[in-house]
């Protein structure tokens, strides 16, 4: 599909140069004068990419910009401006700028960060369609299952979906439980936004507590840069917590200290984050066996288990 770019610019000599320069390029472009002829464009045409000036004649650059990014988030703005000041990147930025170029433009540059907005646009695009696939496959009367059991567990996914409390799916493997905490996710508030899955069976113990929730660069040997773990990347949707039993008794404690408070602290960090995520744990564990040896946290466990979802058995 060829790329569209729509030049915004009260100048026709720009626009034409510009419109030369990515017609060379390959890019199929349209142009627009002022803030008027921008929208009007953008409701006839699907753009990649807008080049916007911020000086217009009739709209103040910035609500434009801002306008934009509200009604169409997946076109990627590229602010063009010879009157910007130091603060203009930030605020174009803060107003939903992908980038901001000060006049006369260095083309390579612009092109350069043109086939990233576009990279961008195509990323987004792809997201929103695997989000609607899964909202799609999750929806309850496309789950199997008509044994009286299995329509008691869809009552009650059903019932708790909506709700912001911890849910504990238990169950054997291969019954399903992913299944299940997939439905609770995409039936809920939270569905718009991808769930964020953390395996604890697959993390080694030793990278487990920074894939988890995250580390300051210097943390440890080779920390180079900070890393977001899963809970802030969770920070609005929900984590599903897949083989819950697994985790160290160590992670169990800062996992107990998160429900309690609602906070994390990355690994060589000092200052409590607060996340807002929904967490959902998936296990095999026998938990009374677990809490009796030990290997489980009782009180961890009393928190997980305030909603229990039973995933009965396919024998």
């Amino acid at each position: 599909m060829t790329s569209k770019v729509l030049i915004v610019d009260d100048q026709q000599g720009i626009r034409d140069q510009l419109t030369r320069w990515l017609s060379h390029e390959g890019y199929k472009t349209e142009q627009a004068a002022n803030g008027e002829q921008t929208l009007k464009l953008l409701k006839k045409f699907n753009f990649h990419v807008v080049l916007l000036d911020l000086k217009l004649p009739d709209v103040n650059g910035y609500e434009l910009l801002s306008k934009i990014h509200r009604h169409y988030p997946d076109t990627c703005v590229i602010v063009l401006t010879a009157y910007g000041d130091s603060d203009s990147p930030a605020r174009a930025r803060e107003a939903g700028a992908f980038d901001f170029f000060s006049k006369p433009i260095q083309f390579e540059l612009l092109i350069h960060r043109i086939d990233a907005a576009i990279e961008t646009f195509r990323a987004k695009r792809e997201r929103d369609f695997l989000l609607e696939e899964q909202k799609q496959q999750f929806q309850f009367e496309t789950m199997i299952g008509k044994s009286e059991a299995m329509q008691r567990m869809f009552e009650l996914i059903e019932r708790v979906a909506n709700s912001e409390e911890t849910v504990l799916v238990l169950g054997e493997s291969g019954t399903g439980k992913d299944l299940v905490a997939g439905a609770i996710h995409y039936n809920s508030r939270r569905k718009d936004k991808q769930l964020i899955v953390a395996n604890c069976a697959a993390l080694p113990e030793h990278l487990a507590e920074s894939e988890l929730f995250g580390h300051e660069k210097g943390a440890f040997t080779g920390a180079i840069a900070r890393k977001i773990g899963k809970f802030e990347r969770a920070d609005g949707t929900s984590l599903f917590i897949d083989e819950i039993g697994e985790l160290s008794l160590q992670l169990q404690t800062k996992f107990l200290r998160f429900l309690q408070e609602k906070t994390i602290e990355r690994v060589g960090g000092t200052e409590p984050i607060y996340i807002d995520t929904r967490i959902i744990a998936v296990t095999n564990l026998n938990f009374q066996a677990a809490v009796t040896e030990k290997r489980f946290r009782e009180d961890l466990f009393h928190r997980l288990s305030r909603v229990i979802i039973n995933v009965p058995p396919l024998r």
